[in-house]
């Protein structure tokens, strides 16, 4: 409210602006300010029908008895939510992400995942993948968590060190049912995202705000239904948490009785 309201406030205390300006560009400035704090009125709204339609859809998946495949069911509709408020705004804006399948230079961080949504990725590797390829995954995902459990996230993208859930090619192998996190993150232009993986630190994604405030408004509607559910919306990181549902298939179990079972997976606390 502070920064939209800003321009009128300076306008009308500035003696050079009212005593220099012709009235006619006065009343113009005006009014640009005026439609200005109208345009943020209307995304308020906006972002606020997102966050309660998403918080209404992910609540009557959670039911009443929270179960493991509630939850699951709770993750997979906040996905498709956030794709479908992403899509609204990429339609009304005409807006291009360059966001493609090989393009991973984004997925060399930790990525944040929560409980519902590993259970999520775990119920896709089940119905998708073989018992075979789930096993090596697991193996590899092992391996990962050894050499990354104990970087911090400007560390780690400071090494270089990709997902563990990218393919040969660079693509994402469970993209259907990627986190919240993962969905969220897009950009207009490859070139300033490849220009700081390379290590230029003053370059810095494409990002769209409009896109951004659709998926922000997606997620918050996710986490408040799961926390006025009496569900932890905590976040862990994916690999790690994702070994541990693999490994311990009762993890997820345990978690909903009330036990940590995905501790080992948290995500520091910033």
């Amino acid at each position: 409210m502070t920064s939209a309201l800003a321009p009128a406030s300076i306008a009308s205390h500035s003696p050079s602006f009212t005593e220099t300006t012709p009235p006619r560009l006065r009343a113009a400035s005006g009014a640009t300010t005026l439609r200005g704090v109208r345009a943020l009125v209307v995304l308020r709204h906006h972002d606020a029908a997102i966050t309660a339609r998403v918080k209404a859809d992910v609540t009557t998946a959670l039911g009443r008895d929270l179960t493991v495949d509630a939850l699951t069911d709770a993750a997979e509709r906040a996905h498709a939510a956030l794709d479908d408020a992403g899509q609204r705004v990429i339609a009304r804006g005409a807006l291009t992400i360059a966001c493609a399948a090989g393009c991973a230079y984004c997925c060399h961080v930790h990525a944040d995942v929560t409980v519902p949504e590993l259970l999520a990725i775990t119920r896709h590797l089940d119905r998708t993948w073989s018992a075979a390829r789930r096993g090596a995954l697991r193996e590899r995902l092992a391996l990962q968590n050894e050499r990354v459990q104990h970087l911090s996230d400007d560390a780690r993208w400071a090494a270089k060190i990709p997902c563990a859930l990218l393919d040969d090619a660079g693509r994402c192998s469970i993209h259907a049912a990627r986190p919240l996190r993962c969905r969220a993150f897009h950009a207009s232009s490859v070139e300033p995202c490849r220009e700081a993986y390379e290590g230029d630190l003053d370059a810095t994604p494409a990002r769209m705000p409009r896109l951004d405030r659709a998926h922000d408004a997606a997620e918050a509607g996710y986490d408040a239904a799961l926390t006025g559910a009496g569900v932890s919306a905590a976040a862990y990181r994916l690999e790690g948490g994702l070994l541990i549902a693999l490994a311990d298939p009762g993890a997820g179990a345990r978690w909903v009785a009330g036990e940590d079972a995905f501790a080992r997976a948290r995500s520091p606390v910033a």
